[in-house]
């Protein structure tokens, strides 16, 4: 007998960066599943009212946690918070990226990054994947990029960070497929989130997604791929072109001269 999604992943659902983006889509797009939600994230007005949308078009309980991941004790913060609840699914969405320069840029963001990127991500992925393991069922998504594949001018440290992050979920994908675990490493393209725009993208271009379309087809591969690269069918093969069939210094300038183009580095 086939399980449905709340089977397999309830009853409840933590979300990082659930706030605004790809994080409060994917918390009303699981909660739309009948899975109860967890969403975490450092701005409570945008929170509150994420999780106050979600309350009037769903059923189910949403319970929000204003918690500021760049902290070094964040686990030891959020554990206490959330021990009454049994979760069956993670969605490691919080990260940061700038675009732009690397020289110039502080060495104060560059730690923050890198700690938000990669170790909120390592050691949330390490608590639940024990729990979960235990339990013999669970889902587990991690938040990487297209760049984590596709090395980039302007973009160095977040595309090393998503790097980490997709190599991370693919090894999941095997170690904990035989315990009823899935995980996913998500790479979507540009999309049209807050943080895209705010950095200068042109939210209205072609290959740019919805963060509707981009969680669709997220939680339509958990379970069934250790990674997806997501957008049209002609973006995924674009991108499976770039990584598969052109050599190293091509593929960075080609997606170098892409990142300065959308962005407007000068």
């Amino acid at each position: 007998m086939n399980q449905t999604f709340a089977q397999q992943y309830g009853p409840w659902a933590l979300i990082t960066g659930a706030a605004m983006g790809l994080g409060a889509e994917f918390a009303l797009q699981i909660a739309q599943k009948g899975i109860s939600i967890i969403a975490v994230d450092h701005n409570k007005t945008a929170l509150l009212t994420t999780c106050e949308e979600i309350t009037q078009k769903t059923k189910v309980e949403v319970r929000p946690i204003v918690l500021d991941l760049s902290r070094t004790d964040f686990l030891e913060l959020l554990l206490p918070q959330i021990q009454a609840y049994q979760i069956g699914l993670l969605i490691n969405n919080v990260g940061i990226s700038k675009i732009g320069y690397f020289a110039p840029q502080s060495t104060q963001f560059l730690s923050m990054q890198l700690h938000l990127n990669t170790k909120v991500v390592l050691l949330l992925t390490h608590h639940f994947a024990r729990q979960m393991q235990a339990q013999r069922r669970g889902g587990i998504i991690i938040l990487s990029s297209g760049a984590g594949e596709l090395s980039s001018a302007y973009n160095a440290t977040y595309a090393a960070t998503k790097a980490f992050d997709l190599k991370l979920a693919e090894s999941l994908w095997a170690e904990l497929k035989p315990f009823g675990v899935d995980v996913l490493g998500f790479m979507p393209g540009p999309t049209k989130t807050p943080g895209y725009i705010a950095q200068g993208g042109d939210g209205n271009g072609g290959m740019v997604m919805s963060v509707q379309q981009s969680v669709q087809q997220a939680l339509r591969a958990l379970g069934k791929s250790p990674n997806y690269v997501a957008g049209s069918f002609f973006m995924r093969l674009g991108h499976y072109f770039l990584t598969r069939f052109l050599p190293t210094k091509l593929r960075i300038k080609i997606v170098s001269q892409q990142i300065k183009r959308l962005f407007g580095i000068s």
